[in-house]
């Protein structure tokens, strides 16, 4: 109805401006009356698509066999940004921080403060999956001297 009377009232409007203001206005009322949310921007989008999955702070990730003392759990997570506290095979502990991009993770030696145990000499680069065993990390590692492996991780819960 304010739309109808808009139109009629454009013929007799002396500038845009006016027409303008008015449009808006009768638009915005119309926004108000249905409910209508404005769309979320597409930064915004991409960041919830980030923090999305299941890498979240707390939760944690083990090992299994020859890594079954290895464990890494999220202490904080801000985008593509992370930090956790990363349970080595042979018992050394570190808080790393890494960077998360969809399906990858990763953290250089350089990012990693030792509690326990020897300084962190490897890079951890991992790619996460889900499957009918539930989600899990694997892991390539890069030391010095050309030295690498890999393993892999599960989610489980955080302690």
């Amino acid at each position: 109805m304010a739309t109808l009377f808009l139109i009629r009232h454009a013929v007799t409007a002396q500038t845009g401006r006016v027409l303008y203001g008015q449009v808006y206005e009768a638009m915005r009322q119309q926004t108000d009356a249905f409910a209508i949310k404005p769309v979320e921007p597409q930064a915004a989008q991409a960041e919830e698509r980030k923090l999305a999955g299941p890498f979240q702070p707390k939760s944690a990730w083990a090992g299994k066999g020859d890594h079954a003392r290895s464990v890494l759990t999220v202490t904080e997570r801000t985008g593509d940004t992370f930090q956790a506290r990363w349970v080595t095979a042979k018992g050394g502990e570190k808080v790393v921080t890494g960077k998360i991009d969809g399906d990858k993770i990763s953290w250089l030696a350089k990012d990693a403060r030792s509690v326990t145990g020897g300084p962190a000499v490897h890079d951890f680069y991992g790619t996460i999956t889900g499957g009918q065993d539930g989600d899990k990390i694997d892991f390539v590692w890069r030391g010095g001297k050309g030295k690498s492996g890999t393993f892999s991780l599960y989610r489980t819960k955080a302690k």
